[in-house]
């Protein structure tokens, strides 16, 4: 009777230890999900800082086009009146 009741007792406990092993691995995955997820963002906002960091070399960038451009069109106006 003894030697049965050690077992049940046994099987409990390792029937616990099973369960609460098995219900840990969840958190980890959310864990690794939510890590996933702030990462994502992470880059998200990393892009559009860089993206708003480029937007005035890029408007400066196309102002000079357009100043090359427009002396250009200065210098052959010169030049077809000098012919």
């Amino acid at each position: 009777m003894k030697r049965s009741g050690v077992i049940a007792s046994l099987f409990v406990v390792l029937s616990v230890f099973f369960l609460i092993s098995c219900s840990g691995g969840g958190e980890e995955k959310a864990q690794e999900k939510e890590k996933g997820a702030i990462k994502q963002m992470t880059d998200e906002v990393a892009h559009e800082m860089v993206d708003r960091m480029n937007a005035p070399k890029d408007k400066a960038r196309a102002a000079v086009k357009n100043l090359e451009v427009q002396q250009n069109k200065a210098v052959d106006q010169v030049d077809e009146l000098e012919k």
